[in-house]
């Protein structure tokens, strides 16, 4: 497998073992070579992730100590991991222990080689030839078609060779393999780690750019050179000419929003939303950091998967707000929409499958301004009412008003203020593709088409945008719900809640209409099929029979519920939009994604009624037909399109996320390629006749074809 395919995943370090025979001056993990070795799920280690992970396995020397083949069946319990083993190569070509790795089936092997020079290495490590046998077992490991990364402990001892060691590598594997650096600087000596390197020499920092400044713009063979995503430096301690394009990693993972090395100064920098340096025990060294500017972070991000704008789009986008009277942020929707459903997870203004959710209480603690402590307490109290943590949308001791303020909510707010995109909105996001916009026409409908609570509830939400505030006394005016714990059909990209969260109760129900009288959309949702639910039903009869003439309301459904006396029922209320999920242009791939016979010509009788509607009303609202994106569908693109263009239908085309029977597009880089072909030709076909359609087919061509040029080939995360 490519190691490229690990990039834009979190990585979690476990240590198998910390037994070694070398004895390196930066090692954290050496217990020597009688050091303790660890069983998989032990209490030492951190606890086991079920999102799309990067499980590094590491010591010690994990290739010849430990059970490595016993870790990696336990990280494969995670269907979307991938598994790295990190160590000394310089034992593997000692009987048996390729084979012992080839047993274990990791998806790369890194290898630890700070220098080429075995001279250096006998000095650091007091080994002879570690570098001679380490780069004869990487040949063997590639002949045996194990990936493999090169890892370079770079410090102040080893940064003077840097030139020269990843020059070396990416020559002998003539760019087979690609070279990382891991900032490990020397520790003090103790017992049985003996050295006269020097220890926080105050210079290292600049003997490190000096290093990254001198290596040639391109290496041979075009290798590949990045930094480590857990243990790196920052590119505000890098000189200008050093920040080479992909070197050095965004956040995309929970480190991103972990404590702020150094407040003083990395409060103006613009790279903070997607920066992963964590010093640790580490000294700060402040008087060598140089915040980057919005330029310079965009320079640096534009070649990593994180979506950010063109300056052409920004300059474009700035002149739209202008005209709009609003501030120039990328997307309003932090700030005019609460979206609460779906997954045991945070609450966002948007969809869940566009924001990465993943949290922890530093992370809260940090948003809400309250020690960690007291999030740990809160989670533990709600955790025993509730069975889940504090700011979970199921612990219905968390009241809508105080969900508006939520951790995320506040981060990505203070984020998008400084023009965004936040570091939790995902690149499959329609705002971050330049589809679609979120929040804007909230923004500027116009005030005598409001109810006057409206009007007053937006002009305080708009003072308060404009003041770049993330805690907010203005109510939202778009709410998202979720409503129905159950659904009649199983779609061949998701297992939905199958009866256990999601149900509207009667909590939230009151709590929904509470919020009503300043409301602009109300908007409901899965996680199951809101036509299933009697409370959402009841809902409607409320909104219908009350004094709502600013509110629209909106639904997300399967359509095989939508009978002709339900439409009746309704059609009276001030529709925005309806949306039917439908991910399909056929009825066989209707029938094979989801197991039902003839359901496929119900929901295309309930999508022609509701166009009738639509057109029959003075004000039309809008019928939108979905499709994620996933194997199930490949072929049938066409078909889909045809259907979506002669209702008169928006389209909405979303990426597949997770990996439900193996059917994500995004893994294998064929499947990816003929997503990408099969996306532009649908899109050439309807250039004229139907632009919006070949804009959204374009949209995910592109999205295909950027994860391919940047090889992420991996399956993209549920949340």
């Amino acid at each position: 497998m490519d190691p490229d395919r690990a990039r834009g995943l979190p990585v979690r370090p476990f240590c198998v073992t910390a037994a070694c025979d070398l004895r390196c001056a930066w090692c954290e993990c050496c217990g020597g070579p009688t050091g303790v070795d660890f069983s998989p799920g032990s209490p030492e280690q951190p606890s086991f992730p079920t999102d799309p992970t990067h499980f590094r396995l590491v010591g010690g020397d994990p290739f010849s100590h430990g059970d490595l083949r016993a870790w990696v069946d336990w990280a494969r319990h995670n269907p979307a991991a991938y598994v790295s083993v990190e160590g000394h190569a310089h034992r593997l070509l000692e009987a048996g222990a390729i084979d012992r790795l080839l047993a274990a089936r990791p998806d790369a092997v890194r290898v630890l080689l700070p220098t080429l020079d075995d001279d250096l290495l006998a000095r650091w490590t007091a080994k002879p030839l570690v570098a001679a046998r380490s780069l004869a077992a990487m040949e063997a490991l590639l002949a045996a078609g194990l990936p493999v990364v090169a890892v370079v402990a770079l410090n102040a001892a080893t940064a003077p060779h840097l030139q020269d060691t990843v020059s070396g590598l990416a020559r002998r594997f003539q760019g087979r393999v690609p070279v990382v650096l891991l900032r490990a600087p020397v520790l003090p000596p103790r017992p049985g780690r003996l050295h006269d390197l020097a220890v926080d020499d105050p210079a290292e920092t600049l003997t490190i750019g000096e290093a990254l400044e001198a290596l040639p713009a391109a290496l041979p063979f075009d290798a590949s050179l990045t930094f480590d995503a857990l243990k790196n430096d920052p590119p505000c301690l890098l000189p200008a000419s050093a920040r080479r394009p992909g070197l050095v990693t965004a956040a995309r993972s929970e480190r991103a929003l972990a404590s702020t090395p150094a407040p003083e100064v990395c409060g103006g920098c613009a790279w903070r939303p997607r920066c992963t340096w964590r010093p640790a025990a580490r000294a700060v060294p402040v008087h060598a950091m140089v915040p980057l500017s919005q330029a310079e972070a965009m320079a640096m991000q534009s070649a990593l998967e994180a979506g950010a704008a063109t300056p052409a789009r920004v300059d474009e986008r700035a002149r739209r707000r202008e005209a709009q009277g609003l501030p120039d942020l990328l997307c309003f929707a932090p700030f005019t929409s609460l979206s609460v459903h779906e997954l045991r997870k945070r609450p966002v203004p948007c969809a869940q499958s566009w924001v990465d959710t993943t949290s922890t209480p530093e992370m809260e603690a940090e948003a809400l301004g309250v020690p960690v402590a007291e999030v740990v307490a809160m989670n533990a109290r709600a955790q025993e009412l509730w069975g889940v943590p504090w700011h979970d949308v199921m612990n219905e001791d968390w009241p809508l008003r105080e969900v508006w303020n939520a951790p995320l909510l506040r981060h990505m707010r203070r984020q998008m203020v400084r023009g965004g995109p936040s570091d939790r909105c995902r690149s499959s996001c329609r705002v971050v593709l330049g589809v679609e916009e979120r929040g804007t026409p909230f923004l500027t409908r116009p005030d005598a088409e409001l109810s006057a609570a409206v009007v007053a509830n937006r002009r305080l939400l708009l003072d308060e945008l404009r003041a770049g505030k993330a805690v907010l006394t203005a109510l939202p005016i778009d709410l998202c719900v979720g409503v129905s714990s159950h659904c009649n059909i199983s779609c061949g990209f998701c297992t939905g809640p199958m009866g256990n969260f999601g149900e509207l109760s009667d909590r939230r129900f009151a709590e929904v209409v509470e919020l009503l009288p300043t409301l602009m959309h109300f908007s409901a949702v899965g996680p199951g099929e809101p036509l299933m639910s009697a409370a959402f039903n009841r809902l409607l009869d409320h909104i219908a029979a009350g004094d709502y003439p600013s509110l629209t309301v909106s639904v997300t459904t399967n359509g095989t519920l939508l009978r002709q006396s339900w439409i009746d029922r309704y059609q009276h209320l001030r529709w925005g939009m309806i949306r039917v999920s439908l991910n399909a242009g056929s009825a066989a791939t209707y029938e094979r994604m989801t197991g039902k016979t003839g359901y496929f010509e119900r929901v295309l009788a309930g999508l022609e009624m509701l166009a009738a509607m639509r057109d029959r009303q003075r004000d039309p609202f809008e019928l939108v037909v979905s499709c994620v994106l996933g194997a199930n569908v490949q072929g049938d693109l066409a078909p889909f399109a045809a259907l979506v263009d002669r209702l008169g239908a928006r389209i909405v085309l979303e990426p597949m996320t997770g990996d439900l029977d193996g059917t994500s597009p995004y893994k294998d880089p064929g499947r990816t390629r003929a997503l990408a072909a099969e996306c532009h030709t649908v899109a050439d076909a309807y250039a004229i006749q139907n632009p919006p359609v070949a804009r959204a087919f374009n949209a995910m061509a592109t999205f295909a074809e950027e994860r391919l040029r940047k090889r992420l080939q991996v399956i993209l995360p549920r949340r």
